[in-house]
């Protein structure tokens, strides 16, 4: 099989790797389509020495973003068939710890491995993968926008969630890029009312053509003053921090309503100073922290899906073959860009 793996420094290289068999409880899933996700473009940047191998110090395939069908089960495998159509979500826990037996398993308590992540990840012809974090797609649901589900829209859907988002609440989402736009998809099927704040007139443009109420370009006015003018002064119920930097995370405390729920939700290394007495203590603001999806979220983000038929198709704006990764990881990382494709496979 083909794997496309990172050699450092904007480096990438598709390579031959031997062709995967499922062991017990395992399942071959031939992929079919993988997205290009932004911390994708975090590993792709690294230098050599950072780049990730597995724990033999052989190349890692990259990806964790993936849509394709079954090809194979290993022994013991049950309610899953050969030729049947899914996403795998892309988290692995121990599967038998307190949080993982919730469905938890972002939360595992012996640690987490993943896609792309001490295991080989999907982009690539063919991954094996525990059939536990498998799940087979409604026939109403294309490939494409399954693989939106699997990192972008359930990262959205974890922060809707556990942000305990209703349909009276207002909702600013700080930064519309790929997660960004997905929690606003989600949040506009409950009938939110919402404000986008971002510095890409793009990503603000498409964001008000997916029925964003109020855009805030970041460039040529204060955010937070933008938003607490936008909802009468008393700021957000509910605020969603989609990028990661020091800054936007502080502006999305400034932005909450007293009592107000903040998820953040993008990645990021910088440290944040800020007053708990203010922030915690006087506003009584939820502070919550959103590491990808839980399994316990993706039955109800896939039947959400389906029942509303969200657009998450919309977010992609380019399609790529994986001989093409080189262009296709230059489009991503030039932030022009909403989400990158690529079109591994169209049938079993």
């Amino acid at each position: 099989m083909q794997g496309l793996v990172f050699l450092g420094d904007r480096q990438l290289r598709l390579e031959a790797f031997p062709d995967p068999q499922p062991g017990p409880g395992e399942v071959l899933i031939k992929i079919a389509r993988a997205a290009v996700c932004g911390t994708d473009i975090h590993k792709y940047r690294a230098p050599a020495e950072y780049v990730e191998r597995l724990a033999d110090g052989s190349p890692l395939i990259v990806g964790h973003e993936p849509a394709g069908w079954v090809a194979a089960l290993g022994e013991g495998v049950t309610g899953l068939k050969v030729g049947s159509r899914v996403l795998l979500a892309g988290v692995l826990g121990c599967g038998r710890c307190a949080w993982c037996r919730q469905g938890y398993n972002t939360a595992c308590e012996q640690g987490v491995s993943g896609l792309g992540w001490k295991r080989h990840g999907c982009d690539a012809t063919a991954i094996v993968w525990p059939a536990g974090n498998v799940f087979v797609l409604p026939e109403a649901m294309s490939l494409e926008t399954a693989t939106l589900l699997t990192c972008a829209g359930g990262t959205a859907y974890t922060a809707l969630r556990e942000a305990d988002l209703g349909g009276e609440d207002r909702l600013a989402i700080v930064g519309l890029g790929p997660v960004g736009q997905c929690l606003l998809i989600l949040a506009k099927s409950l009938g939110v009312r919402t404000v986008g704040i971002d510095v890409v007139s793009r990503r603000l443009e498409q964001a008000l053509s997916l029925g964003l109420d109020c855009a805030v370009d970041a460039t040529g006015e204060d955010p937070v003053a933008a938003v607490r003018r936008w909802s009468g002064g008393r700021g957000c119920e509910v605020v969603a921090e989609c990028v990661g930097l020091a800054q936007t995370r502080h502006q999305a405390l400034e932005m909450a309503a007293t009592r107000g729920r903040v998820a953040f939700a993008g990645l990021g290394s910088e440290p944040l100073t800020l007053s708990a007495d203010r922030f915690f203590i006087g506003g009584q603001i939820r502070l919550i922290g959103i590491a990808a999806t839980p399994l316990r979220y993706f039955p109800a983000l896939i039947q959400r899906t389906v029942e509303y038929n969200l657009p998450f198709e919309r977010l992609i704006t380019h399609r790529f073959a994986l001989e093409q990764a080189e262009e296709a990881f230059a489009v991503m990382e030039s932030g022009q860009s909403g989400k990158v494709l690529f079109e591994v496979a169209e049938a079993l």
